[in-house]
């Protein structure tokens, strides 16, 4: 008997649950816990250099503040980086819609964290929203 009542009451709650939880906000919750384990647990996961992104963080203000180059090109990944405090000569050289995710993240940065060094994860954060987002269909919650 107490077996038949505790089914009845799991069955009751999975229900519930199933009331509020749809398939699109269960997707995109397991995007968003997936791809937070992927960038802000260690270790970090990076990708190769290639001097692209060097081009747009010169050109947005920031800079590489571990000159090495065995560090640069070879280490596990950068993920702090310096930001200029005073004119930055080579503002204007390249043109991207990087650069608008880029400007979000030091203004970021430097609301929370620091104005001297930039931590690349809060580029990584506003990323993973804006992946995150499309994932959710927020029509299903107005539908019910």
């Amino acid at each position: 008997m107490a077996g038949i009542w505790s089914k009845m009451k799991i069955e009751q709650r999975l229900e519930s649950l199933r009331r509020y939880v749809t398939p699109a906000l269960l997707a995109a919750a397991g995007v968003f816990i997936i791809t937070c384990m992927a960038l802000f647990v260690p270790p970090y996961i990076g990708m190769a250099d290639n001097g692209d992104y060097f081009r747009i963080l010169y050109s947005n203000g920031l800079y590489f503040n571990a000159p090495d180059y065995d560090s640069q090109y070879f280490g596990y990944f950068i993920k702090q980086y310096g930001i200029f405090q005073y004119y930055n000569e080579n503002a204007a050289t390249l043109f991207s819609s990087q650069s608008v995710f880029i400007k979000a993240a030091i203004w970021l940065n430097q609301l929370l964290y620091s104005h001297e060094i930039f931590d690349i994860r809060f580029q990584a954060a506003i990323f993973l929203v804006l992946y995150t987002i499309p994932d959710f269909d927020h029509r299903d919650i107005f539908i019910r």
